[in-house]
């Protein structure tokens, strides 16, 4: 990766992670056609793409912009979208229904997360989100190009919801006549808090829109396309962590642009189609005329308004009329009569397009503020990764002889030992205090184990004579014996940590909490700790070391690296934790060592398939040989085979499934290593 990658995607990671709790966002640049998404096997890894024909003759800034805006986006969709619920809501479809739904769902979802952007973004990510979806806009094409009445239907509404305007005009009369339906839905649904809502009223525009993608349903090719995209749009998964903010930010915020819009399209909507119904009723008079009206408008709010929030086919009654009502109607083909259908004030004219007003309306004055700010992060990433790389040449070797005495063949591969710097220490204190109870619970039960480390006088019958026990001659116990305090403060515990690729997803959050409770619980009573991440097979080493804390540098804001974990690659644990055991013996020689292992099992490297040595039988030997010079210990975490724990590390392992069992499991080891 070149520089100015590097720097681009630290400096994303690092804004979009500020505006997270609990959720460290890291960024993969994208080759492909892909703009933008998040993968489930990775749900806090934003993917951005680095060059694609969206960025065609715009200039380094804007490209970058470009590239915070799809950043921005992605990282709105942590914050507010709902996705476990979501995937909820489509395993009671069918695959195909499934596919439709997630169209409605997509088209809603999108501008929703950004009409409440500005409630956790500003500055230069907030404007990069803005330009962004013009540019979008601005080279998308016109519905009137659309295959079918429903693509039709559906890229109108991305217009709408994006923009306020729909690009084009309609071909398919059937595509206007639900869009009519469904915008006012729509206009609702994009600014409505609750993703769980939002959801339900995708549902609601899915029903009411059957007639017109029922048919297109069974033609393959068009089934085809749209799983695909649902599959990719499924990948994304959790639960946003701000979805329902509290105080100012639940009063009702000042309408953007784009809202003003929309609002004044769907009353635009709703007086055409007044008039036209007070026309056929001109036979009426008057007041029976006007009475007509309204009671017409309710009924419409009305039958806009989702009725309840289950998840299933029938939503509601209205859309169980409205569907019969429309199912047997014929479907429409474009022709000459029937083409280029516009909806006055809505669809965008070439003489509309030049009065409207940009959404990315950023003064030069905020721009020149916006590409200071930009400036100056990059320096100071710039700097730190220079600074980094110096350090990095320090640290790149094996700076630690292993003993590889019982397997020769070790001596041959390579070791990297990367320092990790430090990232957003304001997220990381956020992630601590999420986490305050179980650290406080385990710095408790460790004070107790200090506490009870007191002089103790015990009765022998050897020792000391005692004087009075031995006047009494009750006892053949007359001598004393005094037991000094172990002084169990004078320790230090390396926590070595499995970074291979199967420990992702949950695996790899539950390594990340132990080791941030582990270490705060350490540092608030003064105990030497050290942090090592391992995988092997990377970067072109056989094995590589993480080092977070050490017991040198182990600052809060140096423990805020430990939000940087990312499992991938293989796991050597032979080697690693030969490595960690000589790493702890070159600490001072009366200090008792404590070595803890998390790991999701079996050991897999290119290194032992080579070498024609079994992983579990070489990592068994490695234990075994640590265990002569320190205490150590197996956190297994994850589906781990418990034979194959049993084997390695003896009776000395647990497998952690609830992490909020941790504190106590890791204290009782902690007091019998003591």
């Amino acid at each position: 990766m070149n520089n100015e990658k590097l720097i681009q995607q630290q400096m994303l990671e690092r804004v979009a992670s500020s505006f997270i709790t609990n959720k460290p966002i890291r960024l993969k640049w994208l080759e492909g056609n892909d703009l933008g998404y998040t993968s489930c096997s990775e749900p806090t890894t934003i993917h951005v793409a680095w060059e694609h024909c969206y960025y065609t003759g715009l200039n380094n800034d804007d490209k970058f912009r470009i590239r915070t805006g799809v950043a921005a986006h992605e990282t709105l969709h942590q914050i507010f979208t709902n996705f476990d619920y979501t995937n909820k809501v489509t395993k009671k479809m069918t695959r195909g229904e499934a596919a439709i739904f997630m169209q409605f769902a997509n088209t809603i979802e999108d501008p929703a997360i950004e009409y409440f952007a500005d409630e956790v973004m500003s500055g230069w990510f907030l404007d990069g989100l803005k330009f962004s979806i013009q540019r979008i806009f601005d080279l998308s094409p016109e519905i009137n190009n659309s295959q079918n009445a429903f693509t039709q239907l559906i890229n109108a509404l991305i217009n709408f919801g994006d923009i306020g305007f729909v690009k084009g005009s309609f071909t398919f009369p059937e595509a206007k006549k639900y869009f009519k339906i469904v915008a006012p839905i729509y206009n609702k649904a994009i600014v409505e808090r609750s993703s769980k809502k939002r959801i339900n009223y995708a549902i609601k525009c899915m029903e009411l829109t059957k007639p017109l993608w029922e048919e297109e349903l069974k033609k393959q090719e068009f089934f085809e396309k749209l799983l695909k995209e649902m599959q990719e749009n499924l990948s994304k998964k959790g639960e946003g962590t701000n979805s329902e903010p509290s105080g100012d930010k639940q009063q009702k915020k000042a309408k953007s642009e784009v809202a003003k819009r929309r609002d004044s399209a769907i009353r635009k909507i709703k007086k055409a189609d007044n008039n036209a119904n007070t026309e056929n009723n001109a036979g009426n008079n008057g007041e029976e005329k006007d009475k007509n009206v309204s009671e017409r408008s309710e009924s419409e709010e009305s039958k806009n308004e989702p009725t309840n929030n289950n998840c299933n086919s029938n939503t509601t009654s209205e859309t169980t009329s409205e569907t019969s009502k429309t199912d047997s109607e014929p479907t429409f083909e474009p022709t000459s009569e029937t083409a280029s259908e516009e909806i006055e004030g809505i669809t965008l004219t070439p003489e509309m397009a030049s009065k409207v007003k940009p959404i990315c309306d950023t003064s030069e004055t905020e721009r020149a503020k916006s590409l200071k700010a930009i400036e100056s992060l990059s320096k100071i990433i710039e700097k730190e990764l220079n600074s980094k790389d110096n350090k990095t040449k320090k640290t790149d070797s094996t700076d630690i002889n292993i003993k590889t005495d019982n397997n020769p063949s070790l001596k041959k591969y390579t070791c990297l030992n990367k320092k990790i710097l430090p990232t957003n220490v304001e997220t990381y204190s956020s992630v601590v205090n999420e986490l305050s109870p179980q650290i406080k619970s385990l710095t408790k039960k460790l004070e107790k184990i200090i506490e009870q480390d007191v002089d103790e006088t015990r009765r022998t019958t050897s020792g000391n004579y005692n004087v009075i026990r031995g006047t009494v001659g009750t006892t053949a116990k007359i001598f004393d014996k005094t037991k000094e305090k172990s002084n169990k403060k004078n320790i230090e515990v390396l926590l070595l940590v499995d970074h291979s690729g199967s420990m992702g997803g949950h695996k790899i959050e539950i390594a990340r909490t132990t080791s941030i409770i582990l270490a705060e619980s350490l540092s608030r009573l003064n105990i030497d700790f050290s942090i090592i991440g391992f995988a092997a097979d990377k970067l072109g080493y056989n094995a590589v070391h993480f080092h977070y804390c050490n017991r040198k540098e182990n600052s809060l804001s140096q423990r805020s690296s430990l939000l940087s974990m990312q499992p991938g690659g293989n796991n050597f644990d032979g080697y690693s934790i030969r490595y960690a055991t000589e790493y702890l013996k070159n600490s001072p020689s009366n200090k008792k060592k404590l070595l803890f292992i998390i790991s999701d099992g079996k050991p897999h490297a290119k290194a032992y398939s080579r070498a024609g040595l079994n992983g579990v039988e070489d990592t068994t030997l490695a234990i075994k040989d640590a265990k002569k010079s320190v205490s150590l210990f197996g956190i297994g975490i994850g589906n781990c085979d418990p034979e194959v724990l049993l084997k390695m590390y003896g009776k000395d392992f647990i497998h952690v499934k609830d992490i909020a069992l941790l504190p106590n499991e890791l204290s009782k080891r902690l007091s019998k290593a003591l």
